[in-house]
């Protein structure tokens, strides 16, 4: 019965840990991001709590999305909805192009503030 020599046996953990050291990278970035994802949403969510009052006029949610958004939002009719950019960080430049995009819903039947949702988006750019 032949044994593997003691170089072998090295030369086969080196590889494995060559070889893991990508997966393990690729998986703690996506956690990473994700982290930061979810703590970007809840501080543009905390944001609009504290700006948007319950039932805001459509004013009120249009003076909300130019503080915030530097001029890149509109009003989409169809889905009955203020929608726009946040402006970037330099991280979030960084971060394959990250954009916050804040979402104030409105109420079709009184044309007041529904509620919020604050989407995180990727682009190769």
């Amino acid at each position: 019965m032949h044994t593997p020599q003691p170089m072998t046996r090295s030369l086969r953990t080196l590889l494995l840990l060559l070889m893991a050291v990508p997966f393990i990278l690729i998986v703690s970035c996506n956690v990473a991001l994700s982290s930061y994802d979810d703590s970007t949403r809840q501080k543009v969510l905390r944001i609009v709590a504290v700006e948007v009052p319950p039932h805001a006029s459509m004013k009120q949610m249009e003076r909300f999305m130019m503080r915030h958004t530097h001029g890149r939002y509109s009003y989409d009719r169809f889905n009955g909805q203020w929608q726009g950019l946040l402006p970037q960080s330099r991280l979030d430049r960084t971060i394959f192009f990250r954009q916050v995009g804040v979402h104030l819903k409105v109420d079709e039947r009184t044309g007041t503030f529904r509620e919020a949702s604050a989407e995180i988006y990727y682009t190769s750019l």
